[in-house]
């Protein structure tokens, strides 16, 4: 997508938002410069996580270039007090142990947030362990990106060893329960996580994998899938 096409969809969204009582939101999109224009005008609060990969994208060619983006847009907003900017890895086997290195020592020098995508599916897990021979969570928490400070997104897929690692780290779970009904992708043991202290968070995923941007839609998704558990 076009920077001028991701300003006009964050602007929508952003409307659906408001029109359903939501008043903060947490993004990790391309071009986070246009959301950031969009909840600004719109007088929304938001944590924009500016997405790094090492692969090519249409808004950066490379790690170095989108964290270099993300830092001066960053700067931009370090006065501003409706909207904050934190650091969001695309995915852990897309990104070399350099780059993640990087993050850690950025995020904790800024005492930024990091917001990642983890163990949405066995499939990612799995490929995880193919390619450095340890669970996401693990990899993670080796090279210093799991703290009180990180979001984990989904966490459906999760064994005893994970919650452990999370609960011993502090760090923070964001459920997506709609997103993950329509994808298929699986279902987040919100109960096991809560009976280690682990904070839970609920999130709707994106206007691509959910159709809806509405947390009371959220709230009832989650109740009702706690009934089969």
């Amino acid at each position: 997508a076009a920077a001028s096409d991701v300003y006009k969809r964050q602007k929508l969204a952003i409307a659906e938002m408001l029109l359903a009582g939501i008043t903060t939101f947490s993004d990790q999109y391309f071009f986070p410069e246009m959301t950031a224009i969009a909840a600004d005008q719109a007088g929304i609060r938001a944590t924009l996580n500016f997405p790094i990969t090492d692969t090519p994208t249409a808004w950066a060619r490379n790690s170095e270039e989108c964290i270099s983006k993300g830092l001066t847009l960053r700067d931009d907003y370090r006065h501003h007090d409706r909207i904050n900017v934190g650091f969001s890895p695309r995915s852990i086997v897309l990104l070399g142990d350099n780059t993640l290195d990087r993050i850690a020592v950025l995020a904790e020098e800024l005492e930024a947030l990091i917001q990642i995508t983890l163990h949405e599916t066995p499939e990612q897990v799995l490929s995880a362990i193919e390619q450095f021979g340890e669970r996401p969570l693990d990899h993670l928490s080796r090279r210093g990106l799991l703290s009180p400070r990180t979001q984990c997104v989904h966490m459906n897929d999760l064994g005893s060893q994970d919650i452990e690692t999370l609960a011993k780290n502090a760090a923070h779970v964001i459920n997506c329960p709609r997103n993950n009904l329509r994808l298929g992708s699986g279902i987040c043991p919100v109960q096991r996580l809560a009976e280690e202290g682990i904070n839970v968070a609920l999130g709707t995923g994106s206007a691509a994998t959910n159709n809806r941007l509405n947390l009371l839609s959220e709230i009832q998704a989650v109740v009702l899938i706690e009934k089969i558990l």
